[in-house]
């Protein structure tokens, strides 16, 4: 029996070999899968991740070219081109880098150069502080981006390769790695250059992989071995197109390199839609990370260690794996469905806003035009000295409405990047007492002093949206007097610097009411937001208006409300423009924002003028407003009744409202094109979204005039499309 165990034995191994082999070719089989769906996770997560950084990265290289384009096109520098270069010049070129970089402090340095290269103004920030270096003045025409800077079209932008600064031809040390962005002056002034701050450190501290970056001309940026940084600059041999040569060939892609797998995506600054102006960039960066495929290798390695235990058991983890792959793919779908879902409500809530805020427009600003139209001609009639007054206080409370209606429409039109300004010549202190006289009954009710502070330096008008200065003015002030209960609200404005061209104004509304608590000053520009929720019970509110405020300045000239305040002591809330100069406001007080008398008015007898709208009040302003300038206007509640009528008539000028019943004002202009008429036709509606005008044109209306109306907008209208009779 001895003798024949072994052959049994030997028997038996023999027999299971097969089914060993069978089994350790499913495990590395097996085994091998897993590996490789681990790699190209790997590989996912880390392109992923260098996905989201090269977009952040392409984000913060494109704002210099915004920022200093803005700049460039400031008011205030726009109007010293033409001058030959003074020390008013210098001083306000001076103030707007030093703005540009107190607001942006990877700007290191911002400079103003002439044709010929010469350093006019030099703007540095060194330990947090902005220096003027008016006394470390160079020529840089030796410099390859003083060329390229000037080669443009005025208001051309030129960004160059990244490269360590220079000073007097030395590498500035501790190294500071620079872009730099220029844009060319109109009327022969040079140019803006700007030293954008690259952190590589910043970067590659985004990872817990290898990360380098590589500039086109062949510098590493960032590297793990120091000793191959800046090829160009250090004159060595260490540069990316030696170990990667295509990578500049297309925007991404991976290589093998050392036992590692490398994945690449270009970055490069992009342009804009808010200014005008073409781009030449040198500036493009490969952003490398690394997958480790050395531990991969081992994983693999360790999985086919040829025991039978080692199989079994990644046998039975591959089922796990299995499973746990299909739980993987049933959560990412339902994600995906998921994030479809919230996104499709997204979308329908935006939708549903907007249609919401064109609506509720419509709706209020319908009644708001009898209000407003017959204020306006209730003005142009006979009355005394107490109702003048009476009827100026109803008229600046309508306006008041009127405004708080736009802020609604506001808030929409600022989010989605719809909001427009139109500057104009403006006498401030006029805007102020305005903005006085408009809260004097609600200050006088609390008992409240509400004091007037102009700054008799301003002895010019300045050009600038004085409804969206109103608008800002009125919230900050609005607010002053709601969180005040006794004491004092100031409103005023002072000259901190000024030109022959332009001004530099501190805006400021100030209150001894309660103050705001430190911890909580943030907390009142956000939207929605208020100091805390007793605020919101106590005095009601949005708290909408700081964070409006904030978006116009931003829209105005890149500024920002500033506030000072202190609990039980008081809020001061300011903020500062630089306004163009346009005009000694004595010269210009003979043309001033006066009563008009009826018989003023322009004369249009002879016009056969048509007014279609289907809200009976709306037909009654019409006619009253337009008898002012001798029109007895045909109207009709209908746009059926009207083509009927019109089958055998002609006119001159029609009103027609947008949105009415059964035939909108749509569908009846387009029927009257098609019939070939050519009279003018003019949108007269409540409804002003910008996709409402769009639709009348759309529609062959001539143009838009938005309910509420004044006279003097139906008298430029009146006077665009009929001729004036002088009646003698």
């Amino acid at each position: 029996m001895g003798d024949l165990q072994p052959p049994k034995f030997r028997q038996a191994v023999v027999a299971s070999m097969p089914i060993l082999l069978l089994i350790i070719a499913l495990a590395a089989v097996f085994a091998f899968m897993q590996a490789r769906q681990t790699s190209l996770q790997a590989i996912a997560e880390v392109s992923s991740e260098l996905q989201a950084l090269a977009a952040d990265q392409r984000q913060q290289l494109s704002n210099p070219i915004q920022h200093l384009q803005g700049t460039a096109r400031a008011p205030a520098m726009m109007a010293v081109y033409p001058q030959p270069i003074s020390s008013d010049k210098i001083a306000i070129v001076t103030n707007e880098l030093s703005s540009l970089v107190y607001r942006n402090p990877d700007y290191y340095q911002a400079r103003w150069l002439s044709p010929q290269g010469d350093e006019l103004v030099r703007i540095e920030f060194i330990d947090g502080q902005i220096v003027n270096g008016q006394e470390r003045l160079q020529n840089k025409s030796h410099r390859s981006y003083h060329q390229h800077a000037l080669a443009g079209d005025p208001f051309d932008v030129y960004i160059g390769p990244p490269s360590l600064n220079r000073e007097f031809g030395e590498i500035v040390l501790p190294i500071q790695p620079t872009i730099r962005y220029a844009i060319n002056l109109p009327n022969n002034n040079g140019y803006l250059i700007i030293n954008y701050l690259i952190e590589p450190k910043l970067w590659a501290g985004a990872y817990s992989v290898p990360f380098r970056l590589a500039a086109e001309n062949g510098d590493w940026i960032v590297h793990e071995d120091v000793n191959k940084l800046w090829a160009s600059e250090y004159g060595h041999d260490f540069r990316v197109d030696h170990q990667f040569p295509n990578v500049f060939n297309s925007e991404q892609g991976f290589a093998d390199l050392e036992g590692e797998h490398w994945l690449w995506k270009q970055v490069q600054p992009a342009g804009n839609s808010y200014y005008s102006g073409d781009i030449y960039s040198r500036t493009r960066l490969a952003m490398f990370a690394s997958v480790n495929q050395q531990q991969v290798g081992m994983f693999v390695s360790w999985q086919l260690a040829p025991t039978w235990l080692v199989a079994l058991l990644l046998l039975i983890a591959s089922v796990g794996w299995v499973r746990k792959n299909q739980l993987h793919k049933h959560q990412s779908r339902l994600h995906e469905l998921q994030l479809a879902e919230r996104t499709a409500l997204a979308e329908k809530n935006a939708q549903a806003k907007s249609q919401f805020l064109a609506n509720m427009s419509h709706e209020i600003r319908t009644p708001m035009n009898a209000i407003v139209g017959f204020v306006q001609v209730l003005k142009q009639s006979s009355l005394n000295e107490q109702q003048r007054q009476q009827l100026g206080h109803i008229s600046r409370a309508t306006e008041s409405l009127t405004t708080i209606i736009n802020d609604i429409l506001d808030l929409s039109k600022l989010e989605a990047g719809k909001m427009s300004l139109s500057p104009r010549p403006v006498n401030l202190t006029e805007l102020f007492e305005s903005t006085v006289s408009l809260y004097s009954d609600v200050a006088k009710a609390k008992d409240l002093q509400l004091r007037l502070n102009v700054s008799p330096d301003i002895d010019h008008l300045v050009v600038v949206d004085d409804q969206r200065l109103g608008q800002i003015l009125n919230n900050l002030v609005s607010n002053a007097i709601k969180f005040t209960e006794r004491g004092s609200v100031e409103i005023g404005v002072v000259v901190q610097e000024q030109t022959s061209q332009a001004y530099q104004l501190r805006f400021f509304v100030a209150d001894t009411g309660k103050g705001i608590s430190r911890d909580k000053l943030n907390n009142i520009f956000v939207q929605f937001s208020q100091e805390d929720d007793s605020i919101t019970r106590k005095f009601g509110g949005t708290g909408l208006g700081l964070t409006i405020c904030n978006s116009l300045l931003e829209l105005m000239s890149s500024a920002h409300l500033q506030v000072e305040s202190e609990l039980g002591e008081g809020s001061r809330f300011s903020f500062l423009l630089t306004l163009a100069k346009a005009g000694d406001i004595k010269s210009t007080e003979k043309l001033a924002s006066t009563h008009v008398e009826a018989n003023e008015l322009p004369q249009f007898p002879n016009a056969k003028v048509v007014v279609v709208d289907d809200t009976h009040a709306n037909l009654l302003v019409a006619q009253a407003m337009l008898g002012l300038f001798g029109v007895v206007p045909i109207t009709f509640e209908s746009g059926g009744a009207f083509l009927a009528w019109q089958a055998n008539e002609q006119f001159d000028l029609l009103f027609l409202d947008i949105h009415m019943p059964q035939l909108s004002g749509y569908q009846v202009a387009q029927q009257l094109r098609q019939t070939g008429l050519l009279a003018p036709i003019v949108a007269l509606s409540a409804a002003a979204m910008p996709e409402d005008i769009a639709q009348a044109k759309k529609a062959g209306m001539t143009s838009h005039l938005p309910k509420p109306f004044t006279i003097d907008q139906l008298a430029d209208v009146l006077a665009l499309y009929l001729d004036a009779t002088d009646e003698t």
